[in-house]
């Protein structure tokens, strides 16, 4: 639930304006989608993050603990309706 009242905030945050003209992809403009980049780097954040805790286990046996782990977390992140989370 951290994880969804985090990504919540950071996604109210935007604002429509940071949504005209793809704003957030010209250097001169990035600065009018801030709240916009926030939520991309948090998502981007939570993308590697997740392989990394995988990865950083030495046995299969401990990966695979980590990956069922994960997948559990995944479906209650998409009962709150976190689809970034999940992703």
């Amino acid at each position: 639930e951290v994880l969804t009242h985090h990504d919540f905030e950071l996604f109210k945050a935007i604002r429509p304006h940071e949504l005209i003209e793809q704003c957030w992809s010209k250097p001169k403009s990035k600065h009018h989608a801030s709240n916009l980049l926030a939520v991309v780097h948090q998502l981007n954040k939570v993308s590697y993050w997740i392989p990394s805790l995988v990865l950083w286990k030495s046995s299969l046996t401990e990966r695979a603990k980590m990956l069922t782990k994960i997948i559990s977390i995944a479906c209650e992140l998409r009962k709150l309706n976190n689809f970034s989370g999940v992703m």
